[in-house]
């Protein structure tokens, strides 16, 4: 029981300790220390705008998905059924797929090294 409880809180203080000691040696003015992040959300919510702003963030995160799913899937659904569009766009759609992803992306991008085939070549 006592692992559930106070191995996280040594991680999480661990993580803070680097976090710390990460922003203090490396000498830069661009990363804030644990304490500054802290005393910045402190700030928000006395001026009253933390709130304000993470309904801004979910609404930009909501519309955003919002599109992609209303193209993506349309557009998607097209190039699968009709091969020359498929041939048509595969090479942009290769490039895009070489940017690099986002270390939280949950699958695997058409460009990230397979070999994408149409279905019916």
């Amino acid at each position: 029981m006592k692992t559930r409880i106070g191995l996280p809180c040594v991680v999480g203080v661990g993580f803070l300790i680097v976090w710390h000691l990460s922003v203090r040696l490396s000498g830069s003015d661009l990363f804030p220390t644990p304490l500054d992040v802290f005393l910045g959300v402190v700030e928000l919510i006395r001026k009253g705008l933390l709130l304000k702003y993470i309904v801004a963030s979910l609404f930009r995160v909501t519309v955003g998905f919002g599109l992609a799913v209303l193209l993506g899937i349309p557009l998607g659904l097209l190039l699968g059924w009709f091969q020359t569009l498929f041939f048509a766009f595969n090479p942009m759609i290769q490039c895009c797929g070489r940017f690099r992803r986002s270390p939280g992306s949950p699958s695997r991008s058409c460009g990230s090294g397979s070999t994408t085939a149409h279905p019916s070549s």
